[in-house]
């Protein structure tokens, strides 16, 4: 099941057991929650226990939490944090014996090293919170949307998703705070985004080199200035000029597999997605662009080594690297 999915799925049935898997933090936090959430607050007391494996290693106690009974209607919830070691035969037989007749009482959460976990898998509901597509984003938005009588056309929902650069996060942090400050006419458009979303450094970057290779003088400068104006020193600029160049140029040449490419670039999934339809689209736009991208790493290379051999001073480096990009060298 996709961490997603797990709103829809807990409305049925409640698993006897599930695990959480993937590396997305803010995901698992909230597929954490949703489960938390078939419990009313007041009900928690007696209906939701905490263990922490780590602590004792002992599945004897979390078999008995399991078992004993709730006195609310609600399932109780039981949590287990840190199983990250190697599970005895002995207590391997306790859950194969507990999951063949689990108790109806209850349901276990079990969260900890993707190693240990694939012993439970074959006891559980499996949560994959591997980043999100941009599909799953797109319909979690929707339905954020729709909840409160919201507006926003879909080429907008898809743009705010690669500017939040396809983190959950921050695209819950985000568009709750844009429906906050469009209340009064209840559609978020593109110059809200822009005006009350600001970009993380790396989305930034992006906009950055996309407006040098193409030439764009004013949105060049304006981005570096923010970039400049939120504290970002010259050195770091420089790299992530560099670095960006260097992964949209590998990016365009390459034809290995989605997981080589993020393997060599260090792109995330997310990451991957935004840039590889950064470069088909500029492949159409801009005229020789693989060739301006090769052009700007070479240029870049050559003032690194200057400036790392003292020939210049690292804003000289980032100046020059403007101007040559921006044809003005």
């Amino acid at each position: 099941m996709r961490a997603l999915d797990i709103e829809k799925a807990i409305k049925s049935e409640l698993a006897p057991a599930y695990v959480i898997t993937g590396e997305d933090e803010y995901l698992k936090r909230y597929v954490r929650e949703k489960l938390l959430s078939t419990i009313s607050e007041e009900d928690r007391t007696f209906s939701y226990v905490y263990i922490d494996y780590d602590s004792n290693k002992d599945v004897g106690e979390i078999l008995d939490a399991a078992n004993a009974f709730s006195f609310s209607q609600a399932k109780k919830m039981v949590e287990v944090s840190s199983f990250s070691f190697k599970i005895p035969a002995k207590d391997e037989k306790a859950l194969d014996d507990y999951f063949k007749d689990p108790s109806p009482f209850s349901f276990i959460l079990f969260m900890g090293s993707e190693k240990s976990l694939a012993t439970i898998k074959k006891y559980a509901e499996v949560i994959d919170c591997d980043k999100a597509s941009e599909d799953e984003l797109y319909n979690y938005i929707n339905k954020m949307l729709k909840a409160d009588d919201y507006k926003m056309q879909g080429l907008v929902v898809r743009e705010f998703i690669r500017y939040c650069n396809y983190d959950f996060g921050k695209i819950v942090s985000e568009m709750t705070k844009l429906k906050l400050y469009t209340l009064d006419k209840k559609e978020i458009t593109r110059q809200d985004i822009e005006n009350l979303t600001p970009p993380d450094i790396e989305t930034k970057a992006y906009a950055l080199t996309n407006a040098l290779t193409k030439g764009d003088f004013a949105s060049a400068i304006d981005t570096l200035q923010t970039l400049k104006s939120r504290g970002v020193e010259s050195n770091v600029l420089f790299g992530l000029l560099n670095n960006t160049y260097r992964r949209l140029y590998q990016l365009a040449t390459t034809g290995s597999s989605d997981d080589t490419i993020m393997k060599v670039t260090g792109f995330s999934f997310g990451a991957l997605r935004m840039n590889k339809d950064l470069v088909a689209r500029n492949r159409k736009e801009i005229k020789g662009y693989v060739f301006k991208l090769k052009d700007a790493v070479d240029f870049l290379t050559d003032l690194e080594y200057r400036y790392k051999s003292s020939d210049l001073d690292v804003d000289a480096a980032l100046d020059l690297a403007v101007a040559h990009i921006l044809g003005q060298g």
